[in-house]
């Protein structure tokens, strides 16, 4: 059977394309990561094979564990596909990398941007295909 793919336009840095497809459980798997980087503005794409319930935060600078401001994403119920890499270099000037991991004792899913110059952030969901969008943004394009 044909299985829908996720499609985008050729200026997006495609990390990882994965097939969309629909899972008949409870779990959503995190099918890909992509981005698309431009110097004031970063967009991260996090596909999914169904919506899923997410929470963002933003941590400041930890010096003491040398660790950069970041935000992170925990996704709910979620496992991360084997094709999936877990960690992906930006270094565009606002993002360093952008880190995943997953916790097995609560089926959660962490996602972290370690930012180089991050002002403000947006995260929300799409569907057709299921996707968390992280925008990012310089303080000069606020």
């Amino acid at each position: 059977s044909d299985v829908p793919i996720t499609i985008e336009p050729t200026m997006t840095n495609t990390l990882e394309v994965k097939p969309v497809s629909v899972s008949s459980s409870d779990i959503v798997n995190i099918n890909g990561i992509r981005y698309f980087s431009d110097k004031e503005y970063v967009r991260v794409v996090i596909d999914l094979s169904s919506n899923a319930e997410y929470k963002s935060h933003w941590l400041k600078e930890d010096k003491s564990i040398q660790k950069p401001p970041r935000l992170m994403i925990d996704i709910f119920n979620s496992t991360i596909d084997k094709d999936v890499s877990r960690e992906i270099s930006i270094k565009d000037g606002l993002l360093r990398s952008v880190r995943l991991g997953y916790h097995a004792g609560d089926k959660s899913t962490r996602v972290v941007l370690d930012s180089e110059n991050v002002k403000d952030y947006t995260v929300f969901q799409l569907s057709g295909p299921s996707r968390i969008v992280i925008d990012v943004f310089s303080g000069s394009f606020l």
